[in-house]
């Protein structure tokens, strides 16, 4: 099959999917994703709470999407900038320089991200998971339980298309641009954050 006749199909796979998308709307079905993450690039004490709160909600639902942000693409080079958890309910991301405090709060992110890692019935789930397991290897994060890669599914189910995550989540949902940069912004308290939201889009 030739790259015009490629690009053909995708097309019209995404005005199925669009067309879709319209009816779910019409008929109600709850295809709009709201904004709940939660964002800490300074606050300890808050970035705790927020992990305790998320890491609970991933052992109610039994799953949860990890999403790692890096200065650089090759994870050879790069170094964590922010690390997100979320569930279907809502998501946390928190800037790497709070888990590498030496303190109290520090030590227990970092054991919070670990027992999740560890437990063999919680399932992890990437967009380019052999990004993030490399990365989350490279600083002592074990994951032994199962993991998706909705990525490397998409990629299987729509070959020729594109597999952003971005693209991914429109293509289901009704969705509005979510990953915004935060490295050069504020973070949801109005403070400088070198932080990045993270979507629940990996849950579904």
């Amino acid at each position: 099959q030739s790259t015009s006749d490629r690009a053909v199909d995708t097309l019209f796979l995404n005005l199925v999917y669009d067309a879709g998308k319209v009816q779910a709307l019409a008929d109600g079905r709850p295809i709009r994703f709201s904004d709940d993450v939660f964002i800490e690039a300074e606050d300890p004490e808050r970035a705790l709470d927020l992990m305790n709160r998320i890491v609970k909600d991933v052992y109610e639902v039994g799953a949860g999407a990890i999403d790692v942000e890096t200065d650089d693409k090759k994870p050879r080079h790069a170094n964590l900038t922010a690390i997100a958890l979320a569930t279907v309910n809502f998501g946390v991301s928190i800037a790497y320089p709070l888990f590498a405090r030496r303190d109290k709060f520090g030590r227990a992110l970092w054991a919070l991200m670990r027992k999740i890692g560890l437990d063999p019935t919680i399932r992890t789930i990437y967009q380019n998971k052999i990004f993030d397991i490399q990365m989350a290897d490279e600083y002592g994060i074990e994951v032994v339980g199962p993991t998706d890669d909705t990525m490397l599914k998409h990629h299987a189910a729509f070959p020729g298309s594109s597999h952003k995550l971005q693209d991914i989540a429109a293509q289901f949902f009704a969705i509005r641009p979510w990953k915004a940069e935060f490295r050069a912004g504020k973070d949801d308290k109005g403070r400088p954050a070198r932080s990045r939201t993270c979507s629940l889009t990996t849950m579904h």
